[in-house]
């Protein structure tokens, strides 16, 4: 078995963060894990460092100002809070339902979610304004790429989706049901978590790898640790 990845799973409903929606990956080994009843950072040993306290949240990522991007999928906004919990920016999305957020890299944001039946991901300034849409029929999470382009969990299709900065799919892969958490590795491979394992695909779409977990994990977030240990 292929050692160096962190593995973060929805184990179900509680208020531990270790029952987590999903995580974004710090410096020293930090983790920031989203739960259902807020944000919580911890350090590489497992201590709380701080928390932020609130129903119905989806995503967290901390930003070069050392402030948090938080999607609020209960009250439908995107936040922006510090390390101490107070809000300092926040964007209401009317009538849509939000699953996911992360900051595009030249200081907006990207946010992907569902209105009716149609999905879409949306870039946001910090003014509000709607920069760009893309069509994502079934958008439940996404990674940024270090090409300004977007990696997209198409969950109700089985289907990843790379997207260029234009929104057109450059690459694609057809898989089985039941996607959660993405990652596109330094190598051009992809990590994906699925029910019960996480794979690592290749630009041709074959498994070069696989690890089996317990039944019932719901994989959300996942890292290889070498690119997260820095």
């Amino acid at each position: 078995m292929r050692l160096g990845f962190l593995l973060l799973a929805l184990l179900g409903a509680d208020t531990s963060p270790r029952r987590s929606h999903r995580s974004s990956h710090l410096p020293r080994g930090h983790t920031l894990v989203t739960y259902h009843k807020g944000i919580v950072e911890l350090d590489a040993k497992g201590k709380e460092l701080w928390r932020f306290k609130r129903d119905g949240l989806r995503s967290a990522h901390l930003l070069a100002d050392n402030t948090v991007l938080v999607v609020d999928g209960t009250q439908r906004k995107l936040l922006i809070v510090d390390r101490k919990g107070e809000v300092r920016w926040k964007h209401q999305f009317a009538g849509t339902h939000l699953f996911h957020g992360a900051p595009a890299g030249d200081g907006s944001f990207w946010v992907g979610g569902k209105q009716g039946n149609r999905g879409f991901l949306i870039r946001v300034d910090r003014t509000g304004a709607i920069k760009q849409q893309l069509d994502a029929p079934s958008c439940l999470t996404f990674c940024v790429l270090r090409t300004g382009g977007i990696l997209v969990n198409q969950h109700e299709q089985s289907k990843l989706s790379e997207l260029n900065k234009a929104g057109q799919e450059t690459w694609e892969w057809q898989g089985s049901p039941n996607h959660y958490g993405v990652e596109r590795l330094a190598n051009g491979h992809t990590i994906l978590g699925r029910s019960n394992d996480v794979v690592e695909l290749d630009r041709d779409g074959r498994t070069v790898w696989t690890c089996q977990s317990p039944a019932g994990n719901y994989h959300y977030a996942v890292k290889r640790l070498k690119e997260w240990l820095k």
